[in-house]
């Protein structure tokens, strides 16, 4: 009985560790999306700016002409 009990317990702590290797390479993964998005975000966020500077700088023009 003793022996049924302990294959049991051990395939259970097996599962367990192959569960939570997969939940952290799933965490991982999602790291690494996390930050390219970001990286992304912060390039258009300069574009933004640059694009923001240009237009303001017509206006100026515009009235100094």
């Amino acid at each position: 009985m003793i022996r049924i009990t302990d294959s049991i317990l051990v395939a259970m702590a097996a599962a367990g560790a192959i569960y939570t290797f997969q939940i952290k390479h799933e965490a991982e993964l999602a790291a690494k999306q996390l930050d390219t998005l970001s990286a992304q975000i912060s390039a258009q966020d300069r574009k933004i700016a640059l694009l923001e500077a240009d237009v303001a700088l017509e206006v100026v023009k515009g009235f100094v002409a």
